[in-house]
């Protein structure tokens, strides 16, 4: 009856464990999936606004890189640009928090910002030297 018992149990515990992680991996990926459509969202958003000269360009760190820093530098019009930071400051946070929170790594490379940038064909286009 012990050994019932302890069978069970542990049949009981590894259950338990199994389904934990089955939905801390579905809570990871439910996360991501957001972190991506939010991105994409704010990717497209940017590439809508139309430009006529550089002085309407900018750039913003855009992304939270686990070992600091942003993944790449969006290239943006001013005319969007309140909107542009406030979404990308939410993103990084959230991304930040998520990398923090399931241990997320990467590389520590350092995204360079463009030198410059460029208004062509009505887009915000980066350039590096």
């Amino acid at each position: 009856m012990n050994k019932l018992f302890t069978l069970l149990a542990l049949s009981l515990v590894l259950n338990l464990v199994s389904c934990a992680s089955s939905n801390d991996t579905s809570n990871q990926m439910a996360e991501r999936m957001a972190l991506f459509d939010e991105k994409a969202a704010i990717q497209e958003m940017v590439f809508n606004a139309e430009c006529t000269d550089e002085s309407e360009c900018k750039f913003i760190g855009f992304g939270s890189k686990p070992c600091g820093g942003p993944w790449f530098y969006l290239v943006y019009n001013s005319s969007i640009e309140a909107e542009v930071i406030e979404r990308v400051e939410a993103y990084n946070k959230q991304e930040a928090e998520f990398n923090e929170k399931y241990g997320i790594s990467s590389d520590c490379s350092v995204a360079l910002p463009p030198d410059r940038i460029e208004c062509k064909n009505g887009k915000c286009i980066p350039v590096y030297e």
